[in-house]
């Protein structure tokens, strides 16, 4: 084999490369490991599902995958999709009553410093607060 003085180094050289790499693949799959943790539980609560379907006699494995992976994206992702939609609509509105406030404000003040309407303002006050 080989000597002991000359083993030594070695195995401390790739025990430091094995502990590095597993440092900067920690370091790299953090950013996901939400993600991970929720496929696997989707694919663990979605396996018995897989097996139910693949009992069937007449079912192979390709078609009960399917079936399977049809379930979980109407099940999961479109409710998503539905949600998301609903979420950018109500930021649409949010955006168009801030920017339909900001405009009113701008015309009273507009209105409020024309010469032309000082005499109506007499009469007609537009007040800026609600």
């Amino acid at each position: 084999m080989g000597d002991v003085s000359t083993r030594n180094p070695i195995l401390w050289f790739f025990l430091a490369c094995f502990i590095g790499t597993g440092f900067v693949l920690g370091w790299l799959l953090f950013p996901f490991f939400s993600i991970l943790v929720l496929g696997a539980v989707v694919s663990s609560v979605s396996y018995p599902l897989y097996r139910g379907i693949r009992k069937h006699p007449k079912v192979g494995g390709p078609i009960a995958a399917f079936t399977t992976c049809f379930l979980i994206f109407m099940l999961l992702f479109v409710p998503i999709v539905f949600f998301v939609g609903s979420l950018a609509q109500q930021a649409l509105g949010l955006y168009q009553m801030a920017k339909g406030a900001a405009l009113n404000d701008q015309i009273s003040t507009l209105l409020q410093d024309t010469r032309i309407w000082s005499a109506p303002m007499r009469y007609w006050p537009i007040s800026t607060t609600p």
